[in-house]
């Protein structure tokens, strides 16, 4: 197995965007790199999630994203139906 690195002329490694890479968090040095970090994930709660009024004073209310309409399963009605 070899790993082959890429550094740019002033010794940054460069990314290669047909990989994924884990987040190495033993290079944090502050709540807000971890803030970064978990920023740019770009979480969301569902309106509906069972913790949203404790999660209620963190949330962006102004700008809520439309979520897509779930499609039907017929499969799992005929089953609680017992068809």
């Amino acid at each position: 197995m070899s790993v082959e690195l890429k550094t740019t002329l002033n010794g940054e490694q460069s990314v290669d965007p047909t990989k994924a890479y884990l987040i190495d968090f033993s290079r944090m040095n502050s709540v807000n790199d971890l803030m970064l970090v978990l920023s740019s994930f770009g979480f969301t709660i569902g309106g509906d999630h069972p913790f949203i009024e404790q999660l209620k004073p963190f949330l962006n209310l102004q700008n809520p994203i439309d979520l897509p309409k779930q499609p039907k399963n017929d499969l799992e009605d005929r089953i609680f139906k017992g068809e």
